[in-house]
């Protein structure tokens, strides 16, 4: 499904993660959805044309007419909100790639370390015992 239309798809099929937010509508599945967002382009031009439109799927939409309108409501993002932080100020910055490059090396010594630790403490718990 194209980006623009993920909100009408989900406005039909729902929601199904387990939080029951968009409950989608009674008769329309996934498939059915995507038949008719690429029959139709949108749900509102479906429902524009919905009396000349025959078949099981504007039949489902007919019986939930209101309930397909409030879905797609909530299921389309709202542009008009104003965001927390400005676009411009979320531009993706690229990593310095050296410091990465050494954490390989940083985590080695860490584990030689810790290695050495536990063997200085094993050997005061129990000093190892000479060959005779």
């Amino acid at each position: 499904m194209a980006p623009p239309l993920v909100g009408d798809w989900l406005a039909l099929v729902g929601d199904d993660s387990g939080t029951e937010v968009l409950p989608g509508v009674k008769g329309i599945g996934a498939k059915g959805a995507t038949t008719l967002l690429e029959e139709h382009g949108t749900i509102t031009e479906a429902l524009a044309k919905l009396e000349t439109l025959e078949g099981r799927l504007p039949k489902a939409l007919r019986a939930s007419h209101d309930d397909v309108v409030r879905e797609l409501a909530r299921a389309r993002l709202d542009r008009t909100r104003a965001l927390p932080v400005a676009l411009d100020q979320l531009a993706y910055v690229a990593p310095e790639v050296k410091p990465l490059n050494a954490l390989p090396d940083m985590n080695q010594e860490c584990v030689r370390e810790a290695d050495e630790e536990r063997r200085a403490e094993t050997e005061l718990l129990a000093p190892p015992i000479p060959c005779q």
